[in-house]
Parts: C-alpha cells; structure tokens; sequence
C-alpha cells in the first residue's frame, strides 16, 4: 500500500535537523505501530504540490499544522478541494490535527478558534463510540495534543467518537473511508516538550501542567492498531 503523505507544515530548522521532516516523522510512526510494509509519497502543500488524481496513491494522511483552515494561504482552499475529490474517490483519508479540521471544513463541517485556549500535552479522551473496525475494547484514551482551533460542527456524514471535557468533537469517521483524530499519535514526548518550549511564551499558564503531564505514557499502540484496522493492512 502507498500512502501519500499531504504534508501541511515545515518545521523550523533546528527541530527538523533533530527529527527530520513531517514525512520522516510519519514514516517512523508507521513503520514501529501500524506496518512496516507501506511505502510513502509525500507532497509539499505549502510547496503547491499536490496528486495529480485521487488514485495516485492507495490512501493519504493529511499532517498537523500551525494554520488554520479558515487562513488565506493559497494552498488551504486547493486543500479542502482534495479532499473533497479524495472522499468523492472512495480513497480512504486520514487526518491528524489539522488534517482532522480540513477534512471536517471540507466535507461541510465547522472550525473555530477555541474559547478553551490551548489544548496541548497529554489529553485523555473518552471513547463516546467505538470506531466500526476497532477490534481493542476500551473506553478511553490518552494522547499527545497541541492545538487551539477545534472542530465545532461535523460534517452531517460524519460520526463522532472520541471527546474530551474540552474538546467535543476529538475523533470521527465517515463511512469506511474517513478517519481523523485531534491528538497527535505520531509525537513523542521529547519532541512535543521542544514545541512547548518554543511556544512558552504563547501558552502562558498552560505551559507547566502540559510539560508536567509529558511523563505519562500515550496510548500510541492503540491508535496504531485503529489506523491499521481501517487501512485493512
């Protein structure tokens, strides 16, 4: 299976010499808790490179970003087009963050900067129903976040299934082509605590409990395991 990787944001250059690209990043995510048999084309959004058509690839994964999806940048509304073409294609779509904002923006869902502020290091979510293909039964989990938008309104198509006390709407699908989850499966704690130190300034009072909570453990092998599920791998 190839799995183009929708690349929605750079890193500066010393967290990218440190971990490399959101490419790298994924791949490594992938390859350890979900398959080692994928191969990956990544595109450059921000770079205006996109699939020339929705079956160049088997599946794809929209990454996080530092936009929102209500932003002027040019290659936002050429975003929300893809998916919509992807989801038209019945080519199973993936979103992570902001991946999982643009894919609710663009199927006719709503995105807001969040009156909660910062919503960032270890988050635990309820399971308020299980994702039809989750063969783990739980009722919760915990993962790694960072953001301040949210997704306020799903798409009429969309099922939600993950929600915390701060953030409603953490996690749905849409049929059995759509997934998306708020938090990011893909982060290690190292790597988040150096965005945190990054954004010190930004998250204020928000700052110390999200570094505090970095030493609890995310349930990243779950999440593996749903994305492996609804990939059929």
């Amino acid at each position: 299976m190839k799995l183009g990787l929708l690349i929605a944001d750079h890193l500066d250059t010393e967290l990218q010499s440190e971990f490399g690209g959101y490419d790298r990043i994924f791949q490594s995510y992938f390859t350890d808790y979900v398959s080692s048999d994928l191969t990956y084309e990544p595109f450059d959004l921000l770079q205006g490179n996109v699939p020339e058509q929705p079956r160049v690839c088997d599946a794809y994964l929209i990454t996080g970003s530092k936009r929102g999806v209500y932003d002027k940048d040019a290659w936002i509304p050429r975003l929300l087009q893809l998916v919509r073409q992807i989801y038209a294609a019945r080519v199973p779509l993936l979103g992570i963050c902001f991946g999982h904002q643009a894919i609710a923006q663009a199927l006719g869902g709503e995105v807001k900067n969040s009156t909660a502020g910062w919503l960032t290091g270890m988050q635990q979510y309820q399971l308020v129903q299980p994702f039809p293909w989750m063969s783990q039964a739980r009722t919760s989990f915990k993962m790694l976040a960072s953001h301040q938008d949210q997704v306020t309104r799903l798409p009429t198509s969309a099922v939600n299934c993950a929600s915390s006390e701060s953030c409603k709407f953490a996690g749905f699908y849409v049929g059995d082509t759509v997934l998306t989850l708020q938090s990011h499966p893909e982060f290690e704690a190292e790597f988040l605590r150096r965005v945190l130190d990054s954004r010190k300034d930004q998250l204020g009072l928000s700052y110390q409990p999200a570094i505090d909570s970095l030493a609890g453990k995310a349930d990243r092998e779950f999440a593996g395991s749903l994305v492996r599920e609804f990939l059929g791998l």
